[in-house]
């Protein structure tokens, strides 16, 4: 990985933002769309309880119940992400959460 995001790994890592596997970051993994939610939700709303499986499924619930999402359906959420959805669910959490503090 670029050396230059050494100290924002750390620091995503250290606030619970991100978790890798065995405590390792692991840079070339991909995303699955539910991990990259689950970033995403502990970013603007904190951790949830992460127990049961997959660790992701209570992010899911969560942004379901804030409006972030439109379906509460977990169908999919295995599945890789693409960059045009990571944009789009950023761009509707982030305009969802400032309307929601006017």
């Amino acid at each position: 990985f670029d050396s230059t995001l050494k100290d924002y790994i750390y620091s995503a890592c250290a606030h619970n933002i991100m978790k890798g596997s065995k405590k390792s970051f692991m840079p070339q993994e991909n995303l699955t769309r539910g991990q990259t939610l689950a970033i995403m939700m502990r970013i603007v709303d904190g951790r949830q309880n992460e127990s049961g499986q997959p660790r992701w499924i209570k992010y899911v619930d969560r942004a379901t119940e804030l409006g972030y999402l439109a379906f509460a359906n977990t169908k999919g959420f295995e599945n890789a992400i693409t960059r045009w959805e990571v944009i789009d669910w950023a761009y509707t959490i982030y305009t969802k959460k400032i309307s929601s503090q006017q």
